[in-house]
């Protein structure tokens, strides 16, 4: 799922924050996998409202979500 949201972030990054309302409340699933591929993928969008949603998660009590939160969050 990734791959495809990295794609088409590059060729249609309207559409693909289109799923940002979809993916935010995986943040707050029991099941830290979900969530850190939801993380994931809303770091790929990188828009700053998926951001700015990631920095609300920053302290999830995985540590696996916990570091791919932080990876986009310290991106330039």
């Amino acid at each position: 799922m990734a791959v495809l949201f990295e794609i088409l972030v590059e060729e249609r990054p309207d559409e693909a924050a289109l799923a940002i309302p979809h993916l935010s409340p995986l943040l707050d699933n029991d099941t830290g996998y979900i969530r850190g591929e939801a993380a994931n993928i809303l770091g790929i969008i990188g828009s700053p409202e998926a951001l700015a949603i990631l920095k609300e998660h920053a302290n999830d009590p995985d540590p696996q979500v916990r570091e791919i939160i932080a990876d986009f969050l310290d991106r330039p």
